[in-house]
């Protein structure tokens, strides 16, 4: 159970929003999660699983948005040296 509640603790200082966030996005009550990584409360397997999934939606959806700034950046940058001929 301590490697589990280690775990969670990391995940909620690591993921990319608030633990709030994460737990609705999750489907779980954000006070379970919180409670979780103080040690206080045991998440269920099913639940377990889903916060699993919303950091892995989260992963794709912070990995979309990197490649869209570089596609953008890229095009800003190409059309201000073609504005200056370069």
């Amino acid at each position: 159970m301590e490697e589990l509640r280690e775990v969670l603790t990391d995940v909620a200082r690591l993921a990319p929003g608030s633990q709030r966030e994460l737990a609705r996005k999750a489907g779980i009550s954000h006070t379970a999660l919180r409670r979780a990584t103080e040690g206080r409360f045991v998440l269920s397997a099913a639940k377990l699983e889903a916060l699993a999934l919303a950091l892995e939606n989260w992963g794709e959806t912070c990995r979309d948005l990197a490649a869209r700034i570089r596609e953008v950046a890229a095009d800003t940058y190409e059309e201000g040296k073609e504005k200056h001929g370069q």
